[in-house]
């Protein structure tokens, strides 16, 4: 018994830190929901290397109102509490799609052909065994590993400092269905588990977006549909429940509470609760090139959220329209409701006074102070005076970046960073030689062992999960450099000992200066890592300390970074993990670097110097080989001239000389003694060499 129980403890244990013991669904999880989002026919196994049992019923009855129940459980108690959660029904598609799954007995994240209404399915794994084959598990268990994952959860920067892709596809406010399956398999392929149960739950649809969960706000106060009837803290139709009926719906900026818990928004406000600016907020709405009429609004979901006014889901505001002081709305009938739990109120905009605002809006949750936008909607005042516009107040005065000469200006000045200079004549700024960029915001020795990351989202949430990026790299690495030691630890030789020994730690981690940058829906990071030169896993290495001190005084030491190519293969190799960890979409990775423009108003082109540089050598190599070849051509005449004049006699006597080792010609010490001792030993006469 005592047995037995441990057993189960330890299954519900990895599949909370599935990560651990069998990592690889937890690294693929939100590459699997972002690869699902187009379904296509799996490839089916056909392995036969191991036999699948089938137990003689799937889930039972009981089991899927179990399991479908957990579900909501976790959904409706969300923290902090949801204001747009959709209430979970059980989908018989995706469960059979699931169940087939589960019985391919794979250790990874797939499906078959997709037989569901939804284009975008999502998925979760869970594996424990041994089990016998006619063992029952527990489903609540099964969803509370996942959902146990909200431990290593930060909803403020929607971040993970471990795995937690499970618990958000579970708590997806937008997906409302889910279907499971169950399979006994006696081996399980790419894990080393044997008679195991694995449980498929796939979810439509799916979540997991490079975005936070669900929308933080009183309940159902920001259904989907506009509806505000809530059940358990999830948007429910009263229809669809014999429970008493709640209508959470709150109208802001003077929208109307209707009788089936829907707001009407008035002109200048949309949404659920009337608390969204009708205007188009992307650069791109109306531009050409661009979204340049209402006619593209059909390209893609997201021209529509962006640019509303332009593709008529809202109205202009109208100017001469006043908001009446705010007062709670009566009480209201939805159908089939029960009035004593009605909720609905209708709110004016917040108040505004020196451009900022207690905001009554679910952007700002824990009610803090936070500033306000400058609109040209009228606040209403507490009396029938006209309407004022909101004031704020002047911004600081800033010192120009350089005096500017009379009789030029430039469109813009910068301020130019890391001393650089701002010219007036080139409206540009002259950087020093270590930076680079518009204003000089760029290290080039950073981007010289820099690898730039591109991530999809808001790049204003960058500075929230910055320290988990840091922290997950650093993890990352140390397990990479732990078996390509060679890579991370050049010049260190051989590894003395099979411990696992750390190379960096989060403080190694930085991001480049200058970064992130804003790109369109994503944003640039640049990461560059600095191990310490004493790390743990370095110092392992055979090679001795004097003679890696010795290599450094002769040659120019770069072990201060960790190389460009290792960081971009490790981070490469590693693309799943960081997806799931932060609950962010990786673009492109490349190596840093820069390319010198050739727009220069100042001087010339890097490439025109270059060539001006060699051209100029190319002539003084040239000139100074013409005076060789002249100097030469002078002297051999004379030399000929003095020998030709030479009387036999001289001859003689020079030969004599040189036989007494004394040899000289025209009065000059010819040869050495050594040198014809040595051509005595090789048998050649010192006369014949000379002549």
């Amino acid at each position: 018994m005592m047995t037995t129980r441990l057993t189960r403890l330890l299954l519900l244990t990895l599949a909370g830190t599935l990560s651990v013991i069998a990592a690889e669904p937890a690294r693929t999880l939100a590459k699997s929901n972002k690869s699902f989002f187009t379904l296509k026919p799996a490839d089916v196994h056909t392995d036969t290397g191991h036999r699948r049992v089938r137990r003689s019923t799937d889930f039972t009855a009981s089991e899927i109102a179990s399991m479908l129940a957990r579900h909501n459980y976790h959904r409706s108690n969300v923290n902090p509490e949801a204001a747009d959660m959709k209430y979970m029904s059980w989908d018989d598609d995706l469960a059979t799609m699931a169940q087939q799954w589960s019985e391919e007995c794979i250790w990874e994240h797939g499906n078959p052909t997709n037989i569901s209404p939804f284009s975008s399915v999502g998925q979760n794994l869970w594996m424990g065994g041994p089990y016998s084959s006619s063992a029952s598990i527990d489903v609540d268990g099964v969803v509370d590993a996942w959902n146990d994952e909200v431990n290593y959860y930060d909803y403020d920067s929607n971040g993970c400092s471990y795995v937690c892709g499970h618990y958000t596809q579970v708590v997806w406010a937008s997906t409302y269905a889910v279907g499971c399956g169950i399979a006994h398999c006696t081996t399980v392929t790419s894990s080393t588990f044997t008679n195991a149960f694995i449980v498929t739950c796939n979810y439509g649809p799916a979540g997991n977006y490079p975005t936070q969960p669900f929308v933080s706000g009183s309940p159902c106060t920001k259904c989907a549909s506009g509806i505000g009837q809530c059940y358990e803290n999830q948007c429910r139709l009263c229809s669809e429940h014999s429970e008493p009926c709640e209508c959470n719906a709150v109208c802001h900026n003077c929208g109307t509470l209707t009788n089936d818990c829907t707001c009407t928004c008035q002109d200048g406000w949309y949404g659920s609760d009337c608390d969204t600016a009708c205007e188009n907020t992307h650069h791109y709405c109306g531009a050409n090139p661009g979204w340049y009429d209402s006619s593209t609004c059909s390209f893609a979901d997201y021209v529509p959220v962006y640019c509303p006014l332009m593709c008529g889901i809202c109205n202009a505001a109208d100017p001469n329209f006043v908001c009446e002081e705010s007062t709670d709305n009566p009480t209201t009938d939805a159908a089939t409701t029960n009035a004593a739990t009605q909720k609905a109120t209708t709110r004016l905009p917040p108040s505004t006074v020196h451009g900022s605002t207690q905001s009554t809006t679910d952007d700002d949750s824990n009610g803090a102070p936070s500033t306000a936008k400058t609109t040209n909607i009228p606040i209403r005042t507490t009396t029938d005076e006209a309407p004022t516009e909101a004031k704020t107040d002047p911004p600081p005065t800033t010192d120009a970046p350089e005096v500017i000469p009379t009789g030029h200006s430039c469109d813009e000045y910068l301020t130019c960073e890391n001393g650089g200079t701002f010219s007036t004549q080139s409206c540009t700024c002259t950087c020093t030689d270590e930076y680079e960029g518009d204003t000089c915001q760029y290290s080039k020795e950073q981007a010289t062992f820099g690898v730039r990351v591109l991530i999809y989202g808001d790049v204003e949430r960058f500075s929230r999960i910055e320290s988990i990026l840091h922290r997950i790299i650093a993890y990352i690495l140390n397990r990479f450099c732990n078996v390509y030691f060679s890579l991370c630890c050049p010049g260190r030789g051989t590894r003395t000992s099979n411990d696992t020994l750390t190379f960096v730690v989060q403080s190694d981690i930085n991001t480049a200066d200058g970064y992130p940058v804003d790109y369109d829906y994503a944003y640039w990071v640049m990461l560059y890592v600095q191990p310490q030169q004493d790390n743990a896993l370095c110092a392992d290495g055979s090679e001795s300390r004097r003679r890696r001190d010795l290599v450094r005084l002769v040659k120019r030491d770069t072990s201060d970074y960790l190389s460009q190519d290792t960081l971009k293969s490790a981070i490469e190799e590693n693309v799943d993990e960081i997806e799931s960890s932060l609950n962010v979409t990786v673009g492109e990775i490349e190596s840093g670097g820069f390319e010198t423009s050739v727009e220069n108003t100042d001087g010339l082109a890097g490439w025109a110097v270059a060539l001006i540089v060699v051209s100029v050598l190319l002539v003084v190599a040239a000139a100074v080989l013409v005076g060789v070849y002249f100097l030469l051509k002078k002297t051999k005449p004379e030399f000929m001239t003095d020998m030709g004049s030479m009387n036999e006699k001289d001859k003689s006597a020079s030969k004599i000389e040189l036989n007494d080792n004394n040899a000289n010609v025209n009065g000059s010490n010819y040869a050495s003694r050594t040198s014809l001792s040595s051509l005595r030993r090789n048998k050649v006469a010192p006369t014949d060499e000379l002549e």
